[in-house]
């Protein structure tokens, strides 16, 4: 029998500690439970556990966003036709998963099949100071790609428009998530959906823009450089291959750049070349948090909403900073913008600061 490869043989141990610590969560909660008795489970030494994962936070949060990555598709439906329909159809795929008391006398793994539902989940992430900040980003960015394909599938309205209805909406989901782990059964979910629906027919003030900051134009430079990605990347938007070798523009973002995100979709160019890659710092934590709030928001969304209206653009997370060595534009991981223009394998143009993003995407689409 042909001997495994170190990196395959890494691979099945990771993903035997991702087992042990999804049996041992669901049994005991985030903190009942410890590193030995997942090591235990896992027939692995705590030094194999510790050698995969620096800590027990990091190890819940890849669970979870492992969980969330692999969870079944809703049941098949015909995609909203309008902006409220879809808020409907998601509002019923998010609420569908809400505990009810009944299932507090479970045991075993099925208590973490719903990954963003998970009740120590919003705890720990309170009680973590260096995950506040990323959490909200990332809840923001939730927020832009609800408002983007609201606006793709109006006619005539635009997504500042439906920006703050986005962000309502998801805020009725998410009061709505912790009221029923504290309080099974005390949230209506047919009354949360319905509110939702309806908060997209609300009359708002209208809504400009929001003006860019001012800055130095971004700094450009011709590498001319070969560009090799791993292969196998996922797209955590669209749930398929991120195809990053092809042809377009790179855009590599921290967390405290999302705004270039909004920028891009105000200003109209087309979307469909632009991969989006999160860079994350601690990366052991914020990048599985950052996978987490992708896919299992993504995952209603696709089901909500017909895939003409989900933006077109690829969204992926740099797991462990491999895919984006030597490209980040600043000290700080999370104020990284970079963006990289891709022709046939090579690096041909790269734009780094604020603005780098929306100067590749228009140079794209001139040429």
């Amino acid at each position: 029998m042909a001997r495994l490869t170190r990196a395959k043989q890494q691979e099945i141990t990771r993903t035997k500690v991702l087992d042990a610590a999804k049996a041992e969560f669901a049994e005991h909660g985030f903190r009942g439970t410890a590193i030995d008795r997942i090591a235990h489970r896992a027939d692995l030494t705590r030094g194999a556990v510790y050698s995969n994962f620096p800590g027990k936070l990091a190890l819940y949060l890849s669970v979870l966003a492992r969980e969330a990555e692999f969870a079944p598709a809703p049941p098949a439906a015909a995609p909203g036709a309008s902006p409220g329909e879809a808020m409907r159809l998601m509002a019923t795929t998010w609420a569908e998963r809400f505990p009810r008391r009944h299932d507090y006398d479970r045991t075993g793994v099925d208590t973490l099949s719903s990954p963003m539902l998970s009740v120590d989940f919003m705890p720990e992430v309170r009680a973590s100071a260096h995950l506040r900040r990323p959490f909200a980003q990332l809840i923001e960015l939730d927020a832009i790609l609800l408002a983007a394909s609201m606006g793709n599938l109006a006619d005539g309205s635009s997504f500042s428009h439906y920006r703050p209805i986005a962000r309502s909406a998801l805020t009725m989901l998410l009061c709505g998530t912790q009221l029923s782990f504290v309080i099974p059964d005390f949230v209506d979910p047919d009354l949360l959906v319905e509110m939702c629906r309806q908060v997209v027919d609300m009359k708002l003030s209208p809504q400009r823009p929001r003006d860019a900051v001012p800055g130095p134009d971004p700094v450009r430079t011709s590498p001319d450089t070969q560009w090799n990605p791993r292969r196998g990347i996922v797209d955590l938007l669209h749930s398929r291959p991120a195809e990053l070798e092809r042809d377009g523009v790179v855009a590599i973002l921290g967390l405290n750049r999302l705004r270039a995100i909004e920028e891009l979709i105000e200003g109209s160019p087309d979307l469909a070349d632009i991969a989006v890659v999160l860079v994350c710092d601690p990366v052991a934590e914020v990048a599985p948090l950052a996978r987490l709030a992708l896919a299992d928001f993504s995952r209603s969304l696709r089901y909500a909403f017909p895939e003409s209206a989900v933006p077109t653009m690829r969204f992926i997370v740099d797991n462990d900073g491999a895919l984006t060595e030597g490209l980040q534009s600043s000290a700080s991981v999370a104020d990284t913008e970079t963006a990289l223009i891709i022709r046939s394998g090579n690096v041909i143009t790269r734009y780094i600061g604020r603005g780098s993003v929306r100067a590749a995407a228009e140079s794209c689409s001139r040429h």
